[in-house]
């Protein structure tokens, strides 16, 4: 359907963004994928969305975006159940970090369902295991996969680790192209009660 406006005028309200929730009934039923943009989107951009949504529904989470100061700037997120990933897995993000030491960009479990560590020299370590939380014995209770390779310091690059089931491999991807590759060392990943964190976890 099309319509014209019936006014160019839209006064801005002290109400809060709700989801689920407004002044009728709450909704009942699931919602996925929902984003609310500041500019109108072209049609073919509406279609490029319905044409990624398959794509989009195994999401389980989803930021846009994040900046740390390396002090007290990182998000928990939670323990839902999405979040507790014991089969394949894959993080993907842009980083564009800055020295500071060992640093986790995103963490659940490093001996659980699986935390990124950037080393101090750029290089980034794939961690999971199945202690069930930040526990346990490496290379016994939990298994590093290194990228091999550094990202740079001050420069944006996007990283992806996945962990496939199948395949029963680990790879890095770095600006899409594959890195490293890496056996399983153990196809056990145990949940745990840790919570999923942005920007902090079991380092700085």
């Amino acid at each position: 359907s099309e319509a014209d406006f019936q006014t160019p005028i839209v006064k801005e309200s002290t109400n809060p963004l709700m989801i689920g929730k407004g002044y009728v009934n709450e909704y009942k039923g699931e919602i996925s994928n929902l984003y609310l943009y500041d500019r109108a989107l072209s049609e073919e951009e509406v279609k490029w969305m319905l044409r990624e949504l398959a794509f989009n529904l195994c999401r389980v989470y989803t930021l846009e975006r994040f900046e740390g100061n390396g002090i007290d700037t990182g998000i928990s997120v939670g323990n839902a159940r999405a979040y507790r990933i014991t089969g394949s897995q894959t993080m993907s993000m842009y980083l564009k970090p800055e020295e500071n030491g060992r640093q986790n960009p995103i963490a659940k479990a490093y001996a659980g369902e699986g935390t990124i560590t950037l080393e101090a020299d750029g290089v980034l370590n794939y961690y999971y295991g199945r202690c069930g939380g930040n526990c346990g014995t490496s290379q016994k209770d939990y298994f590093a996969y290194s990228s091999g390779i550094a990202i740079k310091f001050g420069e944006w690059t996007h990283v992806a680790i996945v962990r496939d089931n199948n395949a029963k491999k680990v790879f890095w991807y770095f600006n899409g192209t594959q890195v490293s590759e890496a056996d399983f060392q153990t196809p056990i990943v145990k949940e745990s009660t840790n919570p999923l964190m942005i920007g902090k976890g079991y380092v700085n």
